[in-house]
């Protein structure tokens, strides 16, 4: 794995907002033992194609300590969101039936090297409870791939508690 993404402080340092324009600091992490967060833009058909996916593994694995977030990067910070790009990543959501929390980059997020190199969508993030990155992952997954993904990252988290 990439140094500069393991040595990030990404989101130890997080302080940003939903979709809902409610605001999500690294706190959130702690309610975790792993949470996959899925980086994903409206152009990705991929990304559009695995919402439903991923929503369903939030709610499955839930009671093991393992949650999944989005986090929509559409290369400028939540607060120069358009209503009309809001209402288009709102309907996209519903359509795939995705209902697991949706965060928005804030400026310094999109400042660090991660973001600044970001070439490719989907990508994926396995964060621990303290908002370490434990791995990066490119590219879209099934369900069976994605729910193993999960699987090796909770059993990784609980030998080494």
């Amino acid at each position: 794995a990439d140094q500069t993404v393991q040595s990030s402080d990404l989101f130890q340092t997080m302080d940003t907002v939903d979709l809902d324009g409610n605001s999500v600091d690294s706190s959130t992490f702690s309610n975790y033992k792993i949470t996959l967060v899925n980086v994903w833009n409206v152009g990705c058909k991929p990304c559009i194609e695995e919402l439903g996916i991923l929503d369903q593994l939030n709610k499955e694995f839930e009671e093991q300590g393992g949650a999944v977030r989005g986090l929509y990067n559409g290369f400028t910070p939540a607060t120069d969101l358009t209503s009309e790009e809001r209402e288009e990543i709102a309907e996209i959501l519903k359509a795939e039936g995705a209902e697991y929390p949706q965060w928005l980059p804030s400026q310094k997020m999109l400042d660090t090297d991660i973001f600044q190199q970001w070439d490719a969508f989907p990508g994926t993030f396995i964060v621990d409870s303290q908002g370490n990155i434990l791995d990066k992952l490119d590219g879209d997954n099934d369900y069976e791939g994605w729910k193993q993904v999960m699987e090796n990252a909770l059993r990784q988290v609980n030998e080494n508690e």
